[in-house]
């Protein structure tokens, strides 16, 4: 997957071959740098289904560096998607598609960050 983070003041980095991972048992959504020296955790959400597309909006989510510990992100709103399916599907009222087993992951924090993540789980979505 690719993690997108833009600053306030408008400095964008990119963090490709992010790893995207889910644990069923937990519901846990993990995007870890290719470096593996970050992680984004996505640990609580809202879920439901449209259509056949899984939509969560997010009400707990963390960042754990590269010393383990785990520290929560303020953030305002954000959304996720999973594909569960052997199907492309299209977000609602988008013409976007998301591809089989794929996930968009859209976030603004309060300090106004927005991060976004598309890419496909490499590990136990479905």
């Amino acid at each position: 997957g690719v993690t997108r983070i833009q600053q306030a003041d408008g400095t964008v980095q990119y963090y490709p071959d992010s790893r995207i991972t889910f644990r069923k048992d937990d519901r846990t959504l993990k995007v870890t740098s290719a470096d593996g020296k970050g992680s984004m955790i996505l640990e609580q959400a809202a879920c439901s289904y449209v259509n056949a597309l899984y939509r969560c909006f997010l009400t707990q989510v963390s960042y754990m560096g590269a010393n383990g510990q785990e520290h929560p992100i303020d953030f305002e709103r954000g959304t996720a998607y999973a594909n569960v399916t052997s199907d492309r599907l299209t977000l609602p009222f988008s013409s976007q598609t998301v591809p089989p087993d794929g996930i968009l992951i859209s976030m603004k924090t309060k300090r106004g960050t927005y991060i976004s993540v598309t890419g496909t789980v490499d590990k136990g979505l479905r």
